[in-house]
């Protein structure tokens, strides 16, 4: 039995409608493809729920996979950043990072680093494993990695403005 790796809070909204608020952390090690793929199973259900049910979905936290990366290129990827499975996802959600333009994604930074070392800014391996997923009748306004230079832990803050539609 897989343990819930997120916790679900309930804002009520208008008309019988809630925000429902994913906060997760996702299993990071292990390599093993049964529970990352379980963990995303149940969280997937959970919230295709609150879809069928026309609420407003907003989840967020640390993902423990690559949000940037292409999901079939699993070849050179570290066991605790495999790319995201974005096809795998419900349908009426998607990254709000993936409402940025390719400029904007470039130029942010990378949410997580390597801990097993000191920070050297072009030499720690950094990834972006921090982020929101929203529903589609949520709107993201802004949206940024805060650079802290992993100054108070191997995760940046990824902060999100958004409207209900």
């Amino acid at each position: 039995d897989l343990d819930r790796c997120y916790s679900i809070s309930r804002v009520d909204v208008e008309n019988g409608k809630e925000l429902v608020l994913f906060t997760l952390h996702l299993s990071a090690y292990g390599n093993s493809d049964e529970i990352r793929k379980g963990q995303l199973n149940m969280l997937f259900g959970d919230i295709k729920k609150e879809i069928d049910a026309g609420n407003y979905v907003v989840c967020g936290g640390d993902f423990n996979h690559d949000l940037k990366a292409d999901e079939a290129e699993t070849e050179n990827c570290e066991s605790w950043a495999f790319p995201f499975p974005r096809s795998q996802m419900p349908e009426g959600l998607k990254f709000a990072m993936d409402e940025l333009s390719d400029e904007e994604l470039n130029a942010m930074p990378e949410s997580s680093r390597n801990a097993d070392m000191e920070y050297i800014p072009g030499e720690t391996y950094v990834v972006t494993l921090d982020g929101f997923i929203i529903s589609d009748n949520v709107e993201m306004t802004k949206y940024e990695v805060v650079d802290t230079g992993y100054g108070f832990s191997d995760h940046q803050p990824v902060m999100m403005k958004f409207k209900l539609k």
